[in-house]
């Protein structure tokens, strides 16, 4: 490799106010990535995302120069073929407020614990919890998501998801449950809801996609007939602040 290729990310610079750039190279070994800690150095870059479908050997957190590098995150995505559609669950209904309700605000938040932008501790906390109310804000909006399905219990939001589309694939963004609600069917009755939704706009195949560490989301989509494809491990490349 004798240059490395960077993408300039506009949105998470300017959220950020960093100069953040996306590595788009291959790399596979600790040398590889020499080449591209000195195109960061060039282009003066304060964070790189890296991400490959293998880890890289000896890179779970590398040291170069005025670069530190770490994996923060194990992404796997889950699919399904959705070919038939479930009796609609009478506490679950479409999100049609103008305002977003504080329950989704807080739900969304707690819905990050396994964030790559939560586990990363040169990340400020409230800038992850900022983003991560953007995100609902920006799916109630349908900025992002074509559709929010909530779930009620006494008039009061406990869980809800978010689903988005790109031709027949269908892509859920968030989903979360109040831990009031957990282990109750909640979840599953969210999931069911989804796919109903899905298959009534005609879209096909329904993604989900989580970090690897968070186990029992993992079992979850399993248990809920979701077939794992692929794996991603993203990587954090920051400047030395020294």
């Amino acid at each position: 490799m004798n240059n490395s290729s960077l993408k300039i990310l506009d949105w998470d610079s300017d959220f950020f106010k960093l100069r953040i750039a996306k590595v788009l190279d291959s790399a596979k070994e600790v040398s590889d990535f020499l080449p591209i800690f000195r195109k960061l150095e060039k282009e003066k870059i304060d964070l790189a995302y890296f991400a490959s479908d293998q880890k890289v050997m000896n890179a779970d957190k590398l040291i170069f120069e005025r670069f530190e590098m770490f994996l923060v995150d194990e992404k796997v995505t889950f699919l399904k073929n959705i070919v038939n559609d479930s009796e609609a669950h009478p506490n679950i209904c479409e999100y049609k407020e103008n305002e977003v309700a504080p329950e989704l605000l807080n739900l969304a938040i707690e819905s990050g614990i396994y964030s790559r932008f939560k586990i990363d501790q040169n990340i400020p906390n409230a800038k992850f919890e900022e983003m991560y109310r953007l995100w609902v804000i920006n799916s109630v909006r349908k900025k992002i998501s074509d559709v929010v399905l909530v779930y009620k219990k006494a008039n009061k939001i406990i869980g809800f998801v978010t689903v988005g589309r790109k031709e027949d694939m269908g892509k859920i963004g968030i989903i979360a449950v109040d831990a009031a609600g957990r282990g109750k069917g909640v979840g599953k009755a969210l999931i069911k809801s989804a796919e109903n939704y899905c298959f009534q706009v005609g879209i096909k195949y329904l993604k989900i996609v989580t970090q690897g560490k968070n186990i029992p989301a993992c079992k979850f989509y399993k248990k809920c007939g979701y077939t794992l494809k692929s794996t991603l491990y993203f990587y954090h490349i920051w400047k030395s602040k020294n």
